[in-house]
């Protein structure tokens, strides 16, 4: 069998080098490419090359593509390769014309890459199975001619010297009779007659070492063994050091074949056989098994006839069986190849008559062998080829001219039940001994032809699918040559609409854009210049970029395919930046108005802080006065509860035009941080201090929880203990009496996306109060905001938390609240930066 090669070579022939270039660029991947670009070349190219296949165009000047083919399948040395035609036309007439000549298939223009590749790589394959099969026939037909030969060798080689041996011993018969008679001649005529006989031994002996055989005389009476050299080679003895006798003989058989061997001999001197003839084993020494082939007579009876001696031959036939179990396993690995096939194989003779039909065929066509061997291949097609098939046969044995011989195609056949299938069928013909056999091998390609016609309905819906788009599509494959797009990308591109088809090279259409708008004049840049910074541009596209484009606003996305190839969309969002544009004069007037909003609470809550200032004042004056005077006591009373009520709400006006005067700044960004070193211990024990009296007053129980850890961290003291006093005061409000109320520090970090975490403290305060509903969590936060729980009762203003929530991102730290494990009350937790030793500093925030 010939030597693989790496890829298999393809000859593409086509007078048009743009058609032998696309189908190089889909093929050059898998396979080694040839190109000619006439017939008379290709024919050239065929006989001088090693070619595995021959994609041939059709219609080409001079001689076209039939008469191209026509030469190669006539030529001895180049009809066994693959022939495809490649046309434009789809005329049944042709692909039958072409089918006729000895071409297997066709392909189609446009080209379709998963379709061209398929097709390549079936019949490439095909023609390698074919190869193996007509070698391995070819192989086996050799052997058995050597085989044969060799045999039919050896059998005259062994009867010339059974016939010297014959021949040998009846000279040595008549020359002992003659002894034996002229025992009384003198003793020169007996040392004449030894010489002779001796000499007549030695031409013996030099005939047996020329056949390669040992001879032996064994004497059946004391067990003797005569025997030559080449006796111990085969049995690996060595004669000097050992005595020849019949023990000897017996322990070199095998001890699987010894009892048979001794049973033959018993046989022959029984007379039961008439000819001793033995093949069998024996060990040598070192352990080798050989094969021998023992044959003999008996040359001297008893007066009953009985063999008391008996000599012959012994050959080494190891290497024959050897041959022979080589040939035996390479018929079995035939039989197996066929029987195992995955496809269907039916062999046939020049009468259409079916002789293999290997279990794939049973499979495919619901027959057993046994049903269908002997009978006419016809039973297997339905019509019209089951009338057509005789006369195909008669026209090939009449002109020798052959349709289907020799090429693949797709064919319908039928199954036992009458049903038709299509397959694909590659026939050929091979020659056993002297009778020619027809080979075809059969795939059932009903789901191949379910799979085409999904792709095509899959694809025509893929197309529908990407014309109704909103956005402009195109595509481009991994050597930047036009796939697919779009109508709406033909509005957005009408420069180069007359370029938007496939296969245009995508520098093609940028060179048309560019020229026809001279965008390369308004950047001062050459043509050239301008598509190679266009081409680097796509890919930043990946993520959306918004550009103007034919006085439109377009968002350009790019995108990648698994295979190199380019998905570029155009979103026509001209509308949506009108929108966006107009939104952005909203934001910034929303802006201003909200700045002015902060003015104005600002002021105003300076204006009236000073009135309820006074109000108060002038109420705790009156308070203590009336308390200190003599007036009824019923009377006292009463107004000294109209004045806590009146001081009560006036406090708490006090509070709210505090909030909202912090919140404005804040939000103004007119607060003044004086950040120093601060230790968050000391102010949570400062504000324990501060609530002393209210802790005292509902009997809660007041826990500082904190690790040993350093808990010193940048502050502006005033602003932390306002937020600090802000949340415990909640907590005291919120705590049942009795309760406990937990204020810890613990280590932890501040952590942002891809950045490093910083070193901080978590100051947590935790009740047992009511509780937030889980969906008011981030709420709670906003301005003017409570939760559902505490809007009644001891609700506040709304703006506590909203103030510590800017005061504590002022400090780059975070605040966050959840509730207990338990489901009672609720934990707000502050997390601020650590930091190192540092004087005191004032930010402007």
């Amino acid at each position: 069998m010939t030597e693989p090669k790496e890829k298999p070579r393809i000859l593409i022939v086509d007078d048009v080098p743009m058609n032998i270039k696309a189908l190089a660029e889909i093929l050059e991947t898998d396979y080694q490419i040839l190109m000619e670009t006439s017939g008379q070349k290709a024919l050239e190219a065929v006989a001088s090359l090693d070619v595995d296949i021959v994609l041939l165009d059709v219609i080409m000047p001079n001689m076209d593509g039939y008469e191209v083919c026509e030469h190669l399948k006539a030529d001895e040395m180049t009809k066994d390769i693959p022939v495809v035609f490649v046309t434009s036309k789809d005329d049944p007439w042709e692909e039958a014309r072409g089918l006729d000549l000895g071409a297997v298939d066709f392909i189609t223009k446009p080209f379709r890459k998963q379709i061209v590749r398929a097709r390549v790589k079936t019949h490439l394959e095909l023609k390698k199975q074919q190869d193996f099969l007509k070698d391995s026939a070819l192989q086996l037909e050799q052997r058995v001619k050597e085989r044969t030969q060799k045999l039919q060798t050896t059998i005259y080689q062994l009867n010339q010297r059974t016939e010297e041996l014959r021949q040998s011993n009846e000279v040595r018969k008549q020359a002992e009779e003659k002894i034996r008679q002229i025992n009384v001649e003198l003793e020169e005529r007996v040392r004449e007659r030894t010489a002779k006989l001796k000499e007549s031994e030695y031409r013996l002996e030099m005939a047996l070492q020329g056949g390669n055989l040992a001879s032996w005389d064994s004497n059946l009476i004391d067990g003797s063994l005569v025997v030559n050299h080449r006796w111990g080679e085969i049995l690996g003895l060595n004669l000097e050091k050992c005595h020849p006798n019949r023990a000897l003989w017996i322990r070199c058989i095998h001890q699987e074949d010894r009892e048979l061997v001794l049973d033959i001999g018993k046989q022959y001197r029984q007379g039961q056989i008439t000819v001793y003839e033995c093949e069998y084993r024996i060990i040598t020494p070192l352990g080798e098994v050989r094969w021998v082939l023992t044959k003999g007579a008996a040359v001297e009876r008893d007066d009953d006839g009985t063999p008391v001696r008996m000599a012959g031959t012994m050959m080494d036939v190891t290497a024959t069986k050897k041959t022979e179990a080589e040939l035996q396993h390479s018929l079995i690995i035939n039989k197996t190849l066929i029987e195992k096939a995955a496809f269907g194989i039916i062999m046939v003779n020049t009468e259409g008559t079916i002789q293999v039909f290997n279990p794939a065929a049973e499979e495919l066509f619901g027959y057993t062998s046994q049903e269908v061997l002997e009978q006419n291949i016809r039973i297997l097609m339905p019509e019209p080829y089951h009338s057509a098939h005789d006369s195909y046969l008669a026209n090939y044995k009449k002109t020798g001219k052959k349709t289907l011989i020799g090429i693949t195609r797709e064919l319908p056949a039928m199954m036992k039940d009458g049903s038709v299938f299509p397959i694909e069928l590659s026939l050929r013909e091979m020659k056993i001994g002297d009778e020619i056999m027809f080979v075809g091998l059969i795939a059932d390609i009903t789901k191949r032809k379910e799979a085409e016609t999904a792709k095509e309905e899959a694809l025509l819906r893929l197309e529908a699918a990407i014309e109704s788009m909103d956005a402009a599509f195109i595509m481009y494959d991994h050597n930047e040559r036009l796939v697919i797009a779009n109508s709406r990308y033909l509005e957005t591109c009408p420069e180069a609409a007359h370029l938007i088809k496939p296969g245009t090279p995508y520098v093609d259409i940028l060179q048309a854009i560019c020229l026809a708008k001279k965008l390369h004049e308004e950047t001062g840049q050459s043509v050239e210049e301008w598509i190679k910074e266009r081409r680097e541009q796509r890919n930043t596209h990946e993520k959306g970029q918004l550009v103007q484009w034919n006085k439109r606003w377009l968002m350009v996305s790019d995108h990648t395919t698994s295979d190199g190839g380019i998905v570029s969309l155009r979103y026509d969002v001209t509308e949506l930046k009108q929108l966006q544009d107009e939104l952005k004069i909203a934001k910034d007037l929303a802006e201003s108005a909200n700045s002015s909003k902060s003015d104005f609470l600002s002021n105003m809550s300076h204006e009236l802080r000073s009135p309820m200032n006074s109000i108060i004042g002038f109420n705790r004056r009156m308070k203590k006065k009336i308390d200190a005077s003599e007036i009824d006591t019923d009377f006292k009373k009463q107004l000294l509860e109209y004045i806590d009520y009146a001081l009560g709400s006036s406090e708490r006006l006090l509070t709210l035009l505090n909030n909202i005067l912090d919140l404005s700044k804040l939000e103004s960004g007119r607060v003044d941080f004086k950040v120093t070193e601060g230790d968050l211990a000391d102010i949570v024990k400062m504000a324990q201090l501060e609530f002393e009296t209210q802790i005292a007053d509902k009997k809660l129980e007041f826990q500082l929880l904190q690790q040993e850890t350093q808990s010193k961290v940048e502050l502006d003291l005033g602003k932390i203990m306002q937020v600090l006093v802000n949340l415990m005061s909640n907590a005291i409000k919120f705590s049942p009496e009795g309760g406990t109320i937990k204020v810890s520090l613990v280590d932890t970090n501040l952590t942002e996306p891809n950045a490093t975490p910083i070193p901080a403290i978590a100051l947590s305060v935790q009740d047992q109060g009511c509780g937030i509903p889980p969906d008011e969590l981030e709420a709670v936060f906003d301005k003017f905001i409570q939760s559902s729980k505490t809007k009644s009762g001891a609700g506040g203003t709304g703006l506590g938390l909203a103030i510590s929530k800017e005061i504590v991102q002022h400090h780059s730290g975070t605040i966050r609240a959840e509730n207990n494990p338990n489901g009672r009350g609720s934990k707000f937790t502050i997390t601020l930066p650590k930091c190192q030793p540092r004087s005191e500093t004032t930010v402007e925030c």
